[in-house]
């Protein structure tokens, strides 16, 4: 592992520098236990973007994040911030702050005094203290709830004064593990909102765990999906709803429906079609076992034509979406999920169908075809 010098200072955001990178190289983090958090990671955070982190419980991002900090230390791999090697530097002297799920404010301190705090250990001065806070709390628009303690703030205020906390000392790297998890949903939708006009005004480079989808696309430049420790996907998140790159993916970003099937002589064998349905010459599908995916919302109800993927599904559970609903359907023992502008009741038999173009197909490796 490259080393750099304890000797390297802080590096501290201006209005005028520019945002730095984020580079994680063949990172790996094997915790005594025996357990591998981190499996040979490599990842490029974008300079002034927002890098999402999603994957399921387990799957590394909180470590990925930790390592980034300075909190965890890596097995192995290097850890760059700005082109400098990093992975051997203390925590403090990255240029990184990080925001948690819980907000950790001091409960015997007022706003202001949390605000100040980092500053204040830092050897920061009064006057500059006393300046960097205000303009901090006037970004955050807490200005008016400096003097209050946080039992006296509302769950998005001190949540406020948690990332102001971060942004105060003015870091290169913006780390945030499930900052909004605690707020209910009205409020979590509004403080994400705040946050990416807040990011776009900054330009700060983030990184930002989290296990919600809808938080996920909304927020990500580059969204990156973990699987055991591994990088499943990394690209724009418009990029990896439209073209998933692995079954997995695709099933855990949006819930696509998963049908196995077999690819015979240009044809897909699929339940309800024996016959098999006609697979685009342009489509490089291996003969043999295939994995044919659709998107809940791509699922319409009719027969559609010859062409067209057909499902006959015996409705089990709908769940109501305000104008459309989710319908769970069986199909054999497989559960399928439409969603349907339809009133559809349970134990009804419903026919939807998809177009081959909004059909996905991935080989018996579960890499995209």
């Amino acid at each position: 592992m490259t080393t750099t010098s304890p000797a390297v200072q802080p590096s501290a955001r201006t209005d005028t520098s520019p945002p730095v990178g984020v580079s994680c190289t063949n990172l790996a983090k094997r915790f005594p236990d025996g357990t591998v958090a981190l499996d040979d990671v490599t990842v490029e955070c974008p300079a002034g973007g927002i890098t999402v982190l999603l994957g399921p419980s387990g799957c590394g991002k909180t470590t990925l994040l930790r390592c980034v900090a300075g909190l965890e230390t890596p097995t192995s791999g290097a850890v760059l911030i700005g082109g400098r090697d990093v992975s051997a530097v203390d925590a403090g002297l990255r240029g990184v702050a990080m925001v948690f799920q819980n907000h950790a404010l001091y409960p015997d301190k007022t706003a202001e005094g949390n605000l100040a705090f980092p500053l204040k250990m830092a050897g920061v001065p009064k006057h500059e203290r006393t300046s960097r806070v205000a303009a901090v709390a006037e970004l955050l628009r807490i200005d008016g709830l400096l003097k209050r303690r946080p039992g006296q703030l509302s769950g998005g205020q001190r949540q406020r004064v948690g990332i102001g906390r971060a942004l105060v000392r003015e870091p290169d790297v913006l780390l945030m593990d499930e900052p909004f998890s605690s707020l209910d949903a009205e409020l979590r939708v509004e403080m994400r909102a705040e946050f990416l006009a807040l990011q776009r005004r900054l330009g700060m480079t983030t990184l930002y765990v989290t296990h919600d989808q809808v938080e996920a696309l909304s927020l990500a430049d580059q969204l990156v999906v973990l699987r055991a420790g591994r990088i499943e996907q990394a690209t724009s998140a418009e990029e990896m709803f439209r073209r998933p790159a692995t079954s997995f993916v695709a099933a855990f970003l949006g819930g696509m429906n998963l049908l196995t099937g077999t690819h015979r002589a240009g044809r897909l064998h699929l339940p309800g079609h024996p016959d098999g349905l006609p697979l685009p010459p342009s489509v490089p599908v291996p003969t043999g076992d295939v994995t044919v995916g659709v998107r809940p919302e791509d699922l319409r109800p009719g027969p559609g034509t010859g062409a067209d993927l057909v499902l006959e599904l015996t409705t089990v559970l709908t769940e109501l979406l305000g104008r459309e609903r989710l319908v769970h359907g069986q199909l054999g023992e497989l559960r399928v999920k439409a969603r349907l502008h339809a009133d559809i009741d349970v134990g009804e038999r419903l026919i939807v169908h998809a177009s081959p173009a909004d059909l996905h197909l991935f080989g018996p490796d579960g890499l995209r075809s």
